[in-house]
């Protein structure tokens, strides 16, 4: 289910903002605007798409450890579970990613 930040409690949209202020003051490159979810499997955790342009490298190992860092504070904190995913626009990229060619997938 697709939300948008009114959909939200004012604390999980100061959360939410924390969270990717956080994650764009590491990672700079990464674009300006998300898109929020609910899991669908667990209506209390937020999913945060963020578009990266980066894939299946260091840098997304390092993307992954950091949100899931900041997720885990600031569950321990508020009680609120949200977490930061990253979505891969290769147009973002500017050197060549290791992303799987849709030949090789076939």
């Amino acid at each position: 289910m697709t939300l948008n930040l009114y959909d939200l409690t004012n604390t999980q949209r100061s959360l939410v903002y924390a969270m990717f202020d956080a994650a764009k003051t590491r990672f700079p490159e990464i674009a300006t605007d998300f898109e929020i979810w609910l899991n669908p499997d667990n209506k209390e955790n937020i999913l945060v798409n963020v578009n990266v342009p980066f894939y299946d490298n260091d840098r997304e190992v390092a993307f992954w450890d950091y949100m899931a860092e900041l997720s885990c504070e600031n569950h321990e904190q508020s009680g609120v579970h949200i977490s930061l995913l990253p979505c891969y626009v290769p147009e973002m990229a500017t050197s060549p990613s290791h992303e799987p060619s849709l030949a090789a997938l076939a």
